[in-house]
Order: C-alpha cells, then structure tokens, then sequence
C-alpha cells in the first residue's frame, strides 16, 4: 500500500470513529508550561510535538469529562 494510500485509509477509519486530526497554532511556552503543571506533560517532553499533543488530547478529554458549572 502506497503512503497515499495509507494515509487516506487512516482518515477513513477516524471518520468512521468520529474522530479528526487538526493542526492548531498555539503559544508553545505557556502551553507547556500548563501541561507541566498539570503532570500532563513531563519536561523531558516539552520539546517532542507528539508528547506534546498526547498531553493536549488528555486535557481536552479532561475538560470534556468535566462538570459543566451554572455561571
């Protein structure tokens, strides 16, 4: 199987899981920083943009999981 081909395989099978890959833009100091401080991030990781991201996807699992609160 081709790269392509792959790839296009991969995105199928996400949309069929619900799920999607999408590329943000993000302050990476601060960003890390937070991650760190929640131990979602460990330092030796800061650096690495897939440790990075599977902190980012525990986060947002964890702000999804969250109680909403009344404002």
């Amino acid at each position: 199987m081709t790269s392509a081909a792959a790839r296009m395989k991969a995105l199928r099978q996400r949309a069929r899981n619900g799920k999607a890959i999408v590329s943000i833009e993000i302050d990476l100091l601060p960003v890390t920083e937070l991650l760190i401080d929640k131990g979602l991030l460990p330092i030796t990781g800061a650096e690495d943009r897939g440790v990075i991201g599977h902190a980012l996807e525990k986060l947002l699992a964890q702000l999804i999981a969250a109680p909403v609160r009344d404002a």
